[in-house]
């Protein structure tokens, strides 16, 4: 009664000049995720949280921990967080290929870089359920390829997988989170593509292989849109290590690659900095003996063979493997290495005061996420729910990387910052960190008072 909502009539006009000239809104993207500047101590500006690879504002030199001041010459302010709309408002008002201004300041010094500004995506891709498949799936946008560290935005998400459908019931079976890059050798790098190939599949006999990605994984599996195959898959590679992820070469596999052995175990994943990697191991290979011994799994369930086989010999150990690739039978020596340690081993420290838990990064946390190989930092393993860090924003699986503009190397650095940081009591303690492939800032701001005596 009375009430009523419009919207701003600067915005609707500019909203029906784009429609009249181009068919379609487009809004201007920089590439950048910003913060209020009021935990800086500042009144004016913008704080710069993460960049977007390949990204306008990457290109113009842009990043985390700048303040933005202006864009070509109109200042942008942010003190809290109701005001951050107010600079994306102003960004997306930008026409997309506009030249900008960009006024900054890094370090306390004042810089000016220029950005062209691109076309703004959704940050979540259409999706779409494919009923005969059993699945739920989404094209890949660019904040996705970004957030999940993805190479390309070609391929299609599987969000959901229906139990004991085709893509559930195939061995090994689809899962959330996988990418489908191509099905019957048609790449399928959106869900159009992605459509044409199954509906292709149905009118030739139901039969379907997919390749799709699982992390770093390149895996091939084959469905039937009709009936199921059974059992499932299992076992990991243990101490003793080769260095590889694999999958069993069956001979549904096999016949649907045109591979003459339908036995062994094809290298889905060759881990970076390996023996492996270093002998000349690819994926694809299918391995076929380990020294004298033949492999001859050929089913699902045979999948703990080479685990086994491995296991029996020793971290330091040279060995041949015969391996088949591009269908010639070839020698190759992988000098054999430990187990990388995994999280469960790691150092961990308990911030009582701010209440959350942390541990040292492992080479295996270094190779599963795709960090440098000399990545430094602590990893957020528990956040207690209520606490100083869980309120601020601080999460599981966050990556610490500098506290207060201290780099954190490692557990014993976390614990000597933090010390002083206790000492201290500094109204605002600031957290640079990554998080889902983008760096990010965390700021807690306890009451000491109630804290310490």
């Amino acid at each position: 009664s009375g009430m009523g909502f419009a919207i701003p009539s600067n915005l609707a006009r500019q909203v029906l000049q784009q429609v009249l000239k181009t068919g379609r809104i487009q809004r201007g993207w920089l590439g950048v995720t910003v913060l209020p500047v009021e935990k800086l101590g500042r009144k004016t500006g913008v704080l710069v949280s993460s960049v977007f690879p390949d990204s306008p504002a990457q290109k113009a030199g842009i990043q985390p921990g700048d303040i933005i001041l202006s864009i070509d010459g109109a200042p942008v302010n942010a003190r809290f967080f109701e005001e951050i709309p107010l600079f994306h408002q102003k960004v997306a008002s930008l026409p997309v290929g506009k030249k900008v201004t960009i006024r900054l300041l890094r370090g306390g010094k004042e810089r000016t870089v220029t950005a062209v500004t691109a076309r703004w995506e959704r940050s979540r891709g259409e999706e779409e359920e494919f009923r005969e498949a059993g699945i739920t799936a989404q094209n890949i946008t660019r904040s996705m390829m970004v957030a999940r560290k993805l190479a390309t935005q070609q391929g299609v998400l599987v969000t959901g997988v229906r139990p004991g459908y085709p893509f559930d019931s195939a061995r090994p079976n689809l899962k959330r989170n996988d990418i489908i890059t191509s099905v019957n050798g048609v790449a399928t790098p959106n869900l159009s593509a992605l459509r044409r190939s199954l509906n292709a599949a149905a009118k030739s006999g139901g039969e379907v292989v997919v390749h799709f990605r699982r992390g770093e994984e390149h895996l091939v599996t084959v469905a039937r849109l009709t009936t199921p195959p059974p059992d499932t898959i299992g076992g990991e590679l243990a101490r003793p290590w080769l260095g590889v992820k694999t999958q069993v070469m069956t001979s549904e596999l096999a016949k649907a690659m045109d591979v003459s052995e339908a036995r062994g175990f094809r290298v889905t994943e060759v881990y970076p900095w390996t023996e492996a990697g270093k002998a000349g191991l690819r994926v694809g290979d299918i391995i076929l003996a380990v020294n004298d011994t033949d492999l001859e799994a050929s089913r699902p369930q045979d999948a703990d063979e080479l685990r086994r086989v491995i296991e029996d010999l020793s971290v330091g150990e040279q060995v041949q493997l015969t391996i088949l690739r591009d269908g010639k039978v070839q020698k190759i020596s992988v000098t054999l290495e430990e187990t990388p340690a995994s999280g469960e081993t790691a150092r961990r420290v308990r911030q009582k005061e701010f209440e959350f838990v942390v541990r040292d990064i492992t080479p295996m946390d270094r190779m599963e996420n795709r960090w440098n190989r000399d990545q430094k930092g602590v990893l957020v393993v528990e956040c207690t729910m209520g606490g100083w860090a869980n309120l601020a924003g601080l999460r599981a699986d966050d990556l610490i990387l500098s506290i207060n503009g201290v780099p954190i190397a490692d557990t014993r650095a976390f614990e000597d910052v933090m010390a002083r940081v206790v000492r201290e009591r500094p109204k605002v303690t600031r957290i640079f960190l990554r998080r889902d492939g983008r760096t990010h800032f965390v700021f807690i701001e306890p009451d000491w008072a109630k804290l310490l005596p």
